[in-house]
């Protein structure tokens, strides 16, 4: 089997496929694993999938602690409250922030410790190979020059929201309109920021900012959808100034030397697609090559493993029987297709909201609601259906199960 991509998607189905005894080849364009500004926030529901494979004490060990509340200021008010027990990542359904280099290597790693498992980093694949009837393989470009042909009975794009493999082909994608863009950099965490979630709402405007590893604080700013390119022909500075003043005090120096030009700020087109479908013969696509994800609520990166395992539940059983893949691909988009159509209605729902009333009638509203859900411990059901849905996927997806499953995990949760 071909995966074109070696993000989460790609890498958790690879080390599904090779512990599985199944020979898979990854084919990664970069050169290196090292992204910047890509999800690295795991949900309960990853958290416990790792847990599963008996990885989660490694990748805890990667990570950072989540921060324990939240502030939240407007104007000159600060409302501040703590988060509950769900985002403390030391329990085991908690929620972690994992560097994704570091997630990537391990997974990468571990996989490497199968014959079955093979990894081409710096290799462009840009054209499928069709046979009679089906997709057949992938033309690959290494960085060198080098064209290469690789073969196999199934190609799984997990390339992303950009996905190469998805336009070659010819598979369009359906969209729901995301009124915002989230421009986010990096800064030196210098340890003056308490270690909370700071959000600034300003107008229309929102600015989060927080601890993500132990040296890095993570910045961003959602603007509304194509204001970005207005701004670019501003000077820079007023940017810088804007920026600045609308973090928390502590960071204004650390925001001043982390941006000296329009490079150091990464512009994140928020959308919320879905392919047309998710598979031809020969081919499927998982992850944001099949749903490119908005970033709210951190569900992309946490979407994708679960399409991961799924895909492993199914393809392996049919591998194993010599069934035809074409059908397993289209139960794999059958089975997630509905809960990718209620995250991402989910989402919609939320920034909807918040772009429809403003973020500053949304704080009062939430705050307001937050301290009374935390006070009594009481939320309404359709609230806690949908954090649920949020925190562990809807439908739960778990890979407890699995010749996958080492033999001292086995016996661990028995």
């Amino acid at each position: 089997m071909i995966v074109v991509g070696g993000g989460p998607a790609g890498l958790v189905l690879a080390l599904l496929l090779s512990r599985s005894g199944i020979r898979v080849t990854v084919l990664e364009q970069a050169a290196t694993f090292a992204r910047e500004f890509r999800g690295e926030l795991l949900q309960p529901g990853a958290n416990r999938i790792f847990g599963d494979l008996g990885l989660r004490e490694r990748i805890l060990a990667l990570g950072y602690v989540f921060p324990s509340g939240m502030d939240i200021r407007d104007g000159r008010k600060t409302v501040r409250f703590e988060l509950p027990p769900v985002f403390d990542s030391r329990r085991g359904d908690g929620i972690m922030i994992v560097p994704q280099q570091k997630l990537l290597e391990l997974l990468a790693a571990e996989a490497s410790k199968q014959s079955t498992f093979r990894l081409v980093m710096g290799c462009f694949a840009r054209e499928l190979l069709r046979g009679a009837n089906s997709v057949g393989g992938v033309r690959a470009q290494l960085h060198s020059g080098e064209e290469m042909m690789v073969r196999a009975p199934l190609v799984v794009a997990c390339d992303g929201r950009f996905s190469a493999i998805r336009r070659a082909a010819g598979i369009g994608v359906r969209e729901s309109p995301v009124p915002f863009d989230l421009v986010w950099f990096s800064a030196l965490n210098l340890g003056t920021l308490p270690d909370r979630i700071h959000l600034r709402i300003a107008r229309d405007q929102m600015f989060v900012a927080f601890a993500s590893r132990s040296n890095q604080l993570q910045i961003g700013w959602f603007v509304h959808k194509g204001k970005y390119a207005r701004l670019r022909a501003r000077p820079f500075a007023e940017t810088v100034n804007h920026i600045a003043a609308h973090v928390p005090v502590q960071l204004d120096r650390t925001v001043r030397q982390a941006l000296n030009g329009w490079h150091d700020l990464s512009l994140l087109p928020a959308v919320s697609q879905v392919a047309e479908t998710w598979s031809q013969p020969g081919l499927l696509l998982l992850g944001d090559a099949a749903h490119p994800m908005s970033p709210s609520m951190g569900q992309g990166i946490n979407v994708a493993i679960y399409d991961a395992v799924v895909a492993a539940q199914r393809l392996v059983p049919a591998f194993a029987a010599g069934a035809p893949l074409a059908e397993a691909a289209r139960a794999i988009e059958k089975q997630r297709r509905p809960a990718i159509a209620a995250t991402q209605r989910t989402q919609n729902i939320i920034t909807g909201i918040m772009y429809a009333l403003g973020p500053d009638a949304t704080l009062k509203f939430a705050s307001a609601l937050i301290g009374v859900g935390t006070r009594t411990r009481w939320w309404p059901q359709c609230i806690r259906r949908e954090a649920d849905r949020l925190l562990w996927g809807d439908p739960w997806v778990r890979a407890n199960h699995g010749p996958w499953v080492l033999a001292d995990n086995k016996a661990a949760s028995r």
